[in-house]
C-alpha cells in the first residue's frame, strides 16, 4: 500500500493508514508471539534476506501489474511464465535431471504446481490488483502469517493464545483498509 501511494500516487484514506499499521502490527504480534520486542533479539539468517527480497521484487510486480491495465490477466501469466522459464533455464545445466529418480507421484505433483499455483493464483492476483488496486490487493500478503499458523496448528503444532489475536488484528487492519469513504449525502435525498 506503501509503494502504491508512494509510486502509482494512490490515494490511502486514514482508515486504510489505520488498516495498514494494525494489520502489520497483527503480523508482529503472530510472528513473535505477542512479544514484538523479539524483531530486534532474533538472529536474522540468508533465508530471512531472500524473503525479503523477494517481497520486495513480489511489490514491483504488483506495481507492474496495475500499469499493465490493457493487458488481459492471462497475457500478464504468459509473459511472467515465459520470462521465468527463460531465467531458470541455466540452473537446469547446474543440477541436470536424474531421470531414473522421477515418479509418477512427482510428474502429477508438477503438473499441479504448474496449473493451480503458477497459473491460476496469478490470474487471480492480477485481475484482484486491475479491480482493488495494488495497494489493497497487496495488504493481503499480511495473511500469509495468519494461514502459517492454521497450517502449522493442522500439522499438529501449538498455538498460542496471541497468534490468535494477533490473526485477528490482521484481520480488522484487512476490514480497516477496505472502508470506503462516506460519500456526501445530495440535498435531494434528504
Amino acid at each position: 500500500m506503501l509503494f502504491s501511494l508512494i509510486f502509482l500516487r494512490e490515494k490511502i484514506s486514514t482508515f486504510q493508514f489505520i488498516g495498514l499499521i494494525t494489520s502489520f502490527i497483527g503480523v508482529l504480534i503472530v510472528l513473535t508471539k505477542g512479544n514484538p520486542l523479539l524483531v530486534f533479539h532474533t538472529q536474522y539468517n540468508k533465508g530471512d534476506a531472500i524473503m525479503f527480497l523477494v517481497m520486495l521484487s513480489w511489490t514491483v510486480y504488483s506495481l507492474l501489474v496495475k500499469k499493465a491495465k490493457g493487458i488481459p490477466s492471462v497475457t500478464l501469466v504468459a509473459m511472467r511464465a515465459i520470462v521465468g522459464s527463460i531465467l531458470m533455464l541455466p540452473f537446469l545445466f547446474l543440477q541436470p535431471l536424474q531421470y531414473e529418480k522421477v515418479t509418477s507421484f512427482g510428474i502429477i505433483g508438477i503438473i499441479y504446481l504448474g496449473v493451480f499455483p503458477a497459473v491460476d493464483s496469478f490470474i487471480f492476483w492480477n485481475q484482484g490488483i486491475k479491480v482493488l488496486g495494488a495497494g489493497k490487493a497487496g495488504i493481503t500478503m499480511n495473511l500469509i502469517p495468519v494461514f502459517t499458523a492454521i497450517i502449522a496448528v493442522s500439522l499438529g503444532q501449538g498455538l498460542v493464545i496471541s497468534q490468535i489475536a494477533g490473526g485477528l488484528i490482521v484481520i480488522i487492519g484487512m476490514l480497516l483498509t477496505s472502508i470506503k469513504r462516506n460519500q456526501e449525502v445530495s440535498p435531494q435525498k434528504v
